[in-house]
C-alpha cells in the first residue's frame, strides 16, 4: 500500500507577502521511506489583455500551479457581462470558469499544469489577471517506484 504525505511549512518575509520556504512531499511504502524537498518556488502572475491570449510555459521540469484569477479596472456601465476563461491545452479550449464584475470578480483555482499552455478570456472591457505559483516538478526528478 503507498502513503502520500503532503505538508506544507511558510514564513513570512520582509514585505506584506507570504513566501513558501519548503515544499515537502513524502511517499511511505510499508518500512520503505523517502522525503523529497522542493526548494525552488516562483510567484508567478500575469495580465491577459483583451483579445490576446498569453501562452504560459512552466518550463524544463517545472509544474505551474496555477491559484487565482481576478477581472482588472471595471468601468460602471460594463457591469452586467460574464467573462469567460479559457486554457487552450493541445489544441483543447476549456472553460475554467467565469467572472462577472458584480458577483464573482475574482475566482480561485487548485489547477496543476506541467506543459506549454494558453490563457485567454472573452472579456472586450479590459484585463484579466492570473496568479499563482511555479516549482520544481517532483515526478521529472524523483520517478515514484511502486512496490507490490
Amino acid at each position: 500500500m503507498l502513503h502520500l504525505q503532503l505538508s506544507l511549512e511558510t514564513s513570512l518575509v520582509p514585505t506584506t507577502l507570504a513566501a513558501f520556504s519548503l515544499f515537502t512531499l513524502s511517499l511511505y511504502h510499508h518500512s520503505l521511506a523517502s522525503s523529497i524537498s522542493l526548494r525552488s518556488m516562483d510567484f508567478w502572475g500575469v495580465e491577459v489583455k483583451s483579445g490576446d491570449p498569453c501562452p504560459v510555459e512552466p518550463g524544463e521540469g517545472r509544474i505551474l500551479h496555477l491559484s487565482q484569477a481576478c477581472l482588472g479596472e471595471v468601468k460602471k456601465d460594463k457591469r452586467t457581462e460574464s467573462v469567460y476563461l479559457y486554457a487552450t491545452i493541445d489544441g483543447k479550449k476549456l472553460v475554467l470558469g467565469t467572472l462577472s464584475p458584480e458577483k464573482f470578480p475574482q475566482q480561485q483555482f487548485d489547477l496543476v499544469f506541467n506543459k506549454k499552455f494558453e490563457l485567454s478570456h472573452n472579456w472586450k472591457h479590459g484585463s484579466v489577471y492570473f496568479y499563482g505559483y511555479r516549482c520544481d516538478n517532483p515526478i521529472d526528478e524523483y520517478p515514484l517506484l511502486l512496490f507490490f
